[in-house]
């Protein structure tokens, strides 16, 4: 694979995101209508339904949209990463309630006849609240990501647009964890990351333990794929030693 087929391949699947990411945005703001209107008047029917289909509407492209994401890219999160979303997401909805409440009730003292720019404002930046809670688990969840771009430990971006600087790709697989480096090309410079106990591949500047189960080969192969280059070997350490399984784009 070229480095220009891989560009397209990852900006065509960020454009099918653009809709399920558009219909989630506007569902979510039309969702804090119903919710402002029930904390204000207090309960009703229609309102609460409209709250359930609006929400369940936002879920179901969050999920549509984390599909098509998979095919853009390969992320191994953290163990039970999807459990914790439960309660990320209940935070979230409080925090773009607290930003609703305190923020009308700041413009209703300062300007009550603002009219419904304010309102429009003030339920934006309540939407913006929640996305912000929701971004940041995100990124702290995410263990190891590679696309065409390039990799990303953690929250070590340094390999992100560098692929030049990845000379080999090594791992070294444990009972329940798979451990993942990068040995940088000759003349890389790279900020060494802190050392975690129980890593093995403690010679390499970056690298992650990841959980075993979650560790793809064929979808690491991938990534490397993505890089457009030949040359950058997958390298696996055991007790024994060190095995080369093959380089990007030439694995046969």
């Amino acid at each position: 694979m070229t480095r220009e087929q891989a560009y397209a391949n990852l900006n065509a699947q960020k454009a099918k995101q653009q809709v399920p990411k558009g219909i989630a945005y506007m569902a979510g703001i039309f969702g804090l209508i119903p919710i402002l209107y029930i904390s204000l008047e207090g309960p009703h029917p229609i309102a609460i339904s409209a709250v359930v289909i609006l929400y369940g509407l936002v879920t179901a492209c969050l999920w549509w949209t984390w599909s098509l994401a998979r095919q853009a890219g390969y992320r191994i999160n953290r163990r039970f990463a999807a459990v914790g979303w439960l309660p990320v997401i209940v935070v979230a909805a409080g925090v773009a309630l607290l930003l609703l409440w305190a923020l009308t009730s700041v413009v209703q003292a300062l300007a009550p006849d603002a009219g419904r720019r304010a309102g429009v404002g003030i339920v934006a930046s309540a939407v913006w609240g929640g996305i912000a809670v929701c971004v940041f688990y995100f990124h702290r969840i995410t263990l190891f990501y590679g696309n065409a771009v390039g990799l990303t430990f953690r929250r070590n971006k340094h390999f992100m647009q560098k692929w030049q600087d990845v000379a080999q790709v090594v791992i070294a697989r444990s009972t329940d964890t798979v451990e993942i480096a990068v040995a940088p090309a000759p003349g890389a410079v790279v900020e060494a990351m802190p050392t975690r106990t129980g890593e093995v591949l403690t010679g390499y500047p970056v690298r992650v333990r990841v959980p075993a189960e979650r560790f793809d080969l064929d979808r690491l192969k991938w990534v490397l794929n993505q890089s457009g280059q030949s040359n950058i070997a997958l390298v696996e350490q055991t007790p024994a030693g060190q095995a080369v399984l093959g380089h990007s784009n030439r694995w046969t």
